[in-house]
């Protein structure tokens, strides 16, 4: 068996300061004092208060979003033995702004209607031709806004008059927003 030896009154001493310092930086550790996390104390005696510490994010947080947006569809169909259309915008889905299109222009019996375009949160235009000879060409574009779907329609069509195509159709399918 191993000699056991009792310790001096300083290694005992030494032994219980090491454990108490070990108890004090091992435990947690509140450098805030009387202030919630984030803060430091500020002020004298008898009037104390609590400042943000800087880049601790406490009171400089991104505020929470109040809502949000939802992007729409909107889309074209037509029937090319047909003068029948039909449209559709602000929908939440393509299947769905489709589907509401192809139900406009077959409500006449038009039964070989086809999507033209679908388009998202955009503007669409659809311009004709003013005289329908041979090699007449409608044209339909969408566009950032109103104007440039206008110019990319126009860009499309072919009148065999040479006359500018006019517009038959526009609209725009813009976000909704919806407040939380």
């Amino acid at each position: 068996m191993a000699d056991f030896k009792p310790l001096s009154g300083t290694a005992i001493s030494l032994a219980l300061t090491l454990a108490f310092v070990v108890l004090v930086v091992t435990g947690n550790a509140n450098a805030e004092g009387r202030c919630p996390a984030g803060q430091y104390p500020i002020g004298d005696q008898g009037v104390g208060g609590c400042a943000p510490i800087p880049g601790a994010g406490g009171a400089a947080r991104e505020p929470e979003p109040a809502g949000q947006w939802h992007k729409t569809w909107g889309a074209i169909a037509s029937s090319p033995s047909t003068s029948e259309a039909g449209v559709a915008t602000g929908k939440a889905t393509k299947e769905d702004a489709e589907r509401v299109a192809l139900e406009g222009c077959g409500m006449h019996a038009a039964r070989d209607c086809r999507i033209l375009i679908a388009y998202r949160n955009q503007c669409a235009a659809w311009v004709v031709p003013q005289n329908n000879g041979n090699g007449a060409r409608s044209g339909v574009a969408s566009g950032q806004d109103m104007k440039e779907a206008i110019v990319q329609a126009q860009k499309i069509c072919i009148d065999p008059s040479g006359a500018q195509c006019k517009i038959a159709y526009s609209a725009c399918s813009e976000p909704v927003y919806e407040a939380f």
